[in-house]
């Protein structure tokens, strides 16, 4: 087909965009695999597809987005004809690496792409929009046949680099710019981390495109994906999330409070709606501490959403920075169990207790977490440490943190050591 010929031909001679700023992502990728790639709306999968293309010979790179404009009425007929385009009118080696952009567009793509991905000598990679794909999607009508890579909004090491700022991370600390690397954190911690907000220098636009990227959200990939009917109680329950991140939501309160203000929506509702708001990748959530599913089931979630420039662009209410500082530690967690299926995350609480992220590798509870903003008022730090040593001798865990705005060390009590790490630092230690 000449349209192929044309778009593959473009994209050899341009080649991967001279702007790629490569990000501290963790890519798996196999022969015999739909390698797959998703993430929340924006977070620049695209440009994440570039960085894999970078590691392979370029004479071997084919790239193509379904939804180029020039593809008149795109059908089934263009995938097949893909591979034997390539062959017949480009010099390939032994193996094509093959990136196939918002492919979701073809009806019976997936019968294509199982074809494909079993011929050893192509390597296919694929990346749909959160609007009509999602990862449980892929997996289901490719059978097993998928390797998923989550692509998320940049972490602060990556931020930084996007920001072109470049500094001796191990003497930061003791530097007389630490002022200004200061002052790039709280911009992180303010606008998040979407490449085009990082890159956009003007406030007020920012704010601007952040509630476009929301309005976006809710209106492809939640209300015209699953034909919404109810959209005044959907809108409601998101904003409702929005301004309870980082705490725990009940469906049963949430459903009463959304009712008394005279919205109209049923428990089971808000319930199949937060399922599609984690499928568009807006929130994530994780549950209690517990060896039981009844217990996971009975206890309230905690709700996180996925990039902080969400809470500063759609809240009213001044920031929380405990909150934000526990949002960004639970999202950067949460990259770490996409990466390593074996490690979970839970809340632990008692009656009067709570520590944030219990994590835990298998049966074993491998780390105790504590996101405390201000650790040096003495009730505070009475509170927290009181939460941390129960946990501790309850779930037989003596790795205990308490990430913080400023203290750094070790401390010690009831002969059990404590490390504390300011928020930063700890990004630069495990920001990945």
């Amino acid at each position: 087909m000449e349209e192929l010929i044309r778009i593959l031909a473009e994209f050899k001679e341009r080649g991967i965009p001279k702007d790629l700023i490569k990000r501290d992502l963790k890519f798996d990728w196999m022969p015999k695999k739909a390698n797959v790639f998703v993430g929340v709306r924006r977070c620049g999968k695209t440009y994440s597809l570039y960085q894999i293309m970078s590691q392979f010979n370029f004479r071997d790179v084919f790239y193509i987005n379904m939804e180029d404009d020039r593809i008149l009425n795109p059908n089934i007929g263009h995938l097949i004809s893909l591979v034997p385009t390539i062959r017949e009118n480009f010099d390939v080696g032994e193996k094509i690496y093959l990136f196939v952009d918002e492919i979701q567009n073809i009806d019976g793509w997936e019968k294509w792409a199982r074809r494909i991905a079993e011929i050893p000598e192509i390597i296919i990679f694929i990346s749909g929009s959160s609007s009509k794909l999602s990862s449980f999607e892929i997996s289901t009508v490719l059978r097993g046949r998928t390797l998923t890579n989550y692509i998320y909004p940049l972490n602060f090491k990556e931020f930084l680099k996007f920001k072109g700022a470049d500094y001796e991370m191990n003497k930061i600390e003791y530097s007389s710019k630490k002022p200004e690397f200061l002052k790039l954190f709280n911009e992180y911690l303010d606008y998040g981390g979407f490449p085009e907000i990082i890159l956009e220098k003007d406030k007020t636009k920012k704010l601007k495109l952040l509630k476009e990227y929301f309005s976006t959200i809710v209106s492809r990939d939640i209300i015209e994906r699953y034909n919404i009917d109810n959209v005044l109680a959907l809108e409601t329950f998101m904003k409702y999330l929005i301004n309870n991140y980082s705490r725990y939501v009940s469906f049963s309160k949430t459903q009463k409070w959304i009712s008394s203000i005279g919205v109209k929506v049923g428990k089971a509702t808000l319930i199949e709606y937060y399922h599609y708001i984690k499928q568009s990748y807006f929130a994530n959530d994780i549950s209690i501490f517990s060896y039981k599913i009844k217990d996971k089931l009975q206890y309230p979630l905690k709700i996180y959403i996925t990039d902080a420039g969400f809470v500063t662009a759609l809240t009213i209410k001044q920031q929380n920075k405990g909150w934000i500082y526990e949002q960004l530690v639970a999202n950067t967690l949460f990259k770490k169990t996409m990466n390593d299926p074996s490690i979970e995350l839970s809340y632990w609480k008692s009656d009067k207790e709570e520590i944030d992220f219990v994590v835990r590798q298998g049966l074993k509870v491998k780390q105790l977490i504590q996101v405390c903003y201000e650790i040096e008022d003495y009730d505070t730090k009475k509170r927290e440490l009181k939460s941390i040593l129960k946990a501790s001798k309850e779930l037989k865990c003596n790795n205990l943190l308490i990430i913080t705005k400023e203290r750094d060390g070790e401390g010690a009590i009831d002969r059990k050591k404590i490390n504390y790490v300011p928020l930063w630092k700890w990004f630069l230690q495990h920001g990945k």
